[in-house]
């Protein structure tokens, strides 16, 4: 027998303010928890039953739905980054860099007895500092009350927490793992992150050797659309060893400039700070006036690098590296204006 909600199957392009509504994008997670219903179950457990890792090491753990009873929905749509609060106890030896990702795509699926399961990547969101016992549990927005899209009543649950037991990565054996996944991506077309399950292993390695070869791979490749190399650096424990190498690359007059290169610099340096990446959400808040000067000024310190660079550089570069200089020019003026 068909399903009664069967036909909720499908992706659905919200408008913002539904979207907004749905899943209360708002400045932070609500303190109040909906009761989950009877006969409906959401489960944290670990990849493969693993709960023993090395620091350095991609944690990945699955979030499941299921319902013994119709008229519930979970959102599927997958995202490239993290959609749910991940909660770590001690709180102490964490770093939660990047806030929740939100987007106005909803792929609602009917919830039934034989569950929906979702990977959850938790790198991505946490930097686990130090070794020791953590128990990490998930809250999530992804379970609605109802068949029809868009009256339907999202609910915010917390899953049951998992025990996970991290040890120090020796630093011969992230040597070896380094020169082994280097071999493995120069094997492969490496101008991109695309080789995921190679790239995320390198990714997640904290030491200075993996620093450096990461750095070397963002700067003479391009990230993915999952951003991976972005993810790697963000990852990384020295933060000072890779902005001395990406400053290095910077300033270089036979390279020619880009807003990503210089978006990734002042990301590091605000996380070398102990700033997050902000949650994301699909349409975000105008800056302030004092918030938008504050980010011209960074941003003007390496402008003027570029400038002083200038007569350095000649032909194509020149012309390409001025045609930067005047789109950060109307980017600076359009920011201004929109500033509240």
């Amino acid at each position: 027998m068909k399903h009664p909600a069967s036909n909720l199957r499908g992706k659905f392009i919200c408008g913002f303010a539904i979207a907004h509504i749905a899943f209360g994008a708002t400045d932070g997670w609500p303190q109040a928890q909906d009761a989950l219903p009877s006969g409906v179950s959401v489960r944290l457990e670990p990849k493969d039953g693993r709960t023993d890792y090395l620091m350095g090491e991609p944690i990945t753990l699955r979030l499941g739905f299921s319902a013994d009873r119709s008229g519930y929905v979970v959102n599927t749509e997958r995202i490239f980054g993290v959609s749910e609060q991940i909660n770590v106890t001690p709180a102490t030896g964490v770093f939660h860099w990047h806030g929740t990702i939100s987007v106005d795509v909803v792929a609602l699926t009917p919830l039934m007895a034989t569950g929906t399961t979702m990977s959850l990547r938790l790198n991505d969101a946490v930097i686990i500092k130090n070794p020791g016992t953590y128990s990490v549990s998930v809250t999530t927005r992804r379970i609605a009350e109802g068949t029809r899209f868009p009256d339907l009543k999202w609910l915010t649950v917390t899953a049951n927490p998992v025990i996970l037991h991290i040890a120090p990565m020796p630093e011969e054996e992230e040597a070896n793992r380094v020169a082994r996944l280097s071999e493995a991506i120069a094997k492969t077309d490496n101008s991109d992150g695309l080789d995921h399950a190679t790239e995320v292993q390198l990714a997640c390695l904290e030491g200075d050797i993996a620093a450096r070869k990461k750095v070397s791979l963002y700067l003479t490749g391009r990230d993915d659309i999952t951003g991976i190399r972005k993810t790697g650096l963000a990852l990384s424990k020295n933060k000072e060893l890779e902005l001395q190498l990406l400053d290095d690359a910077w300033r270089s007059s036979d390279r020619i400039p880009d807003r990503y290169f210089l978006d990734e610099m002042i990301e590091l340096r605000h996380l070398q700070a102990g700033i997050p990446v902000p949650d994301i959400y699909p349409v975000m808040r105008g800056r302030t006036k004092d918030e938008a000067d504050r980010e011209l000024a960074e941003r003007a310190l390496y402008i003027d690098e570029i400038v002083a660079s200038m007569p350095q550089r000649q032909g194509a570069n020149k012309s390409a590296t001025q045609e930067f200089l005047d789109q950060e020019k109307k980017d600076h003026d359009f920011l201004l204006r929109a500033a509240k």
